[in-house]
């Protein structure tokens, strides 16, 4: 009885147990069918940054290479400025995005194109500025192109400075630094041409930055503010002397709440259908198991029957048949089977007209009729022969 309780309570929360369960399990496809998308755009918007780089990287050596022009004149004329002025006008439109190109004899800047709104950097001493001494110094002594920047420039605004080394030989062959030629670019317009603005039209927030040299902070060269790119794709980018980074994340987060939370419904539903299903499975168990106690207690019933019906007919002294119309043998009980003309098992399946004599028959079909018409017959006589009565015996019938 106790495990059949503790069954039944068991049973009792197996529905509940199979919607928390189915719950928890579309939980985590869902969860895992999102990731999977997640790291599927993840894959795609880093294609993306990667071609955006490319661009801005090819964006920023076409720029620079404006003073190689610069650099190949004043060599030519052994370092000599010789008409500046109109070899950067010339030079200049077809480097859209630059805001000066200028040239530094010594460090000291002297020309500068075009003049205004850049007249204050006329005198400007590069090597001496605390900002960007540094990088100048080093494009003097590497001989090679640097980049300075992220910086406010002096002509105003967020940009960067290009600085390219000149060497010239005199007159006795001896190769010595002359200067530098500058060109300074202001952001975000010089990236204009990229693409660059393109990404929030697809839907990305991005950030172009780089970690400064000295404090190892952040600096934003252009793009959102931190706070706006959640998890964002990085792709680095090579610049002369320095890199930067191209940060790129949707606007409206990873993860998409409709579908997790269609997701989310249809596991629930899901879950609701599983649990009916497991309730409905659980009462056509209690239903089997009641209709097998309820054949099991006909099933004792009838045998208990049969049992008191065998106990009254093993009370019974007489001879009992139990024919059909025909008058064949079903069964035979006796308590005395020396009174039978045969063997009990003999006589079940003939047929008594073919073993009782025409006078016996007739009082038995007569018996038979009366007990159709009224439903007994008693009374009836007949004497039969038997081999324990020389004489016969005389028998009543009741049918």
């Amino acid at each position: 009885m106790s495990g059949d309780t503790t069954r039944r309570c068991s049973l009792r929360h197996l529905p509940l147990l199979v919607f928390l369960v189915g719950v928890l399990l579309s939980a985590l496809l869902v969860w895992r069918v999102e990731q999977q998308r997640v790291e599927a755009e993840r894959t795609v918007l880093l294609s993306l940054a990667t071609d955006q780089a490319k661009a801005i990287e090819s964006r920023i050596d076409r720029l620079l290479s404006a003073t190689y022009l610069v650099a190949a004149a004043l060599r030519k004329d052994k370092g000599q400025v010789i008409d500046f002025d109109t070899l950067a006008h010339e030079i200049l439109p077809f480097y859209p995005g630059i805001t000066a190109l200028s040239v530094s004899p010594g460090g000291v800047v002297r020309h500068v194109v075009p003049l205004e709104p850049n007249r204050s950097l006329l005198g400007f001493n590069q090597f001496e500025d605390p900002k960007q001494s540094v990088e100048a110094l080093r494009a003097r002594d590497t001989g090679q192109l640097t980049l300075a920047g992220p910086l406010n420039l002096m002509q105003g605004g967020l940009g960067v400075v290009g600085r390219l080394p000149v060497y010239v030989n005199n007159e006795q062959g001896v190769r010595s630094f002359w200067g530098l030629v500058n060109v300074a670019i202001r952001f975000p317009e010089a990236l204009n041409a990229t693409g660059l603005d393109a990404l929030r039209e697809l839907g990305y927030h991005h950030q172009l930055w780089r970690t400064h040299p000295d404090s190892g902070e952040r600096q934003v060269i252009t793009g959102s503010t931190p706070d706006a790119l959640n998890d964002p794709v990085d792709k680095p980018l090579r610049v002369p002397n320095a890199q930067w980074t191209l940060s790129v994340a949707p606007i409206h987060g990873w993860y998409s709440l409709p579908s997790l939370a269609t997701g989310a419904l249809a596991g629930v539903l899901l879950s609701a259908m599983l649990a009916y299903m497991a309730r409905l499975w659980i009462a056509l168990t209690r239903h089997r198991k009641r209709l097998e106690r309820t054949v099991a207690e006909r099933t004792a019933d009838i045998a208990a029957t049969q049992t008191q019906l065998a106990a009254t007919l093993d009370a019974l002294p007489d001879l009992l048949f139990e024919v059909d119309d025909e008058l064949r043998v079903h069964l035979v009980h006796t308590q005395h089977p020396e009174l039978l003309m045969m063997p009990a098992n003999e006589v079940v399946g003939r047929q008594m007209d073919k073993m009782l004599p025409p006078d016996v028959l007739e009082v038995v079909r007569a018996a038979m009729q009366e007990a159709r018409e009224r439903g007994r017959s008693t009374g009836k006589q007949y004497k039969l022969a038997v081999p324990q009565a020389r004489d016969g015996a005389w028998f009543e019938l009741s049918v």
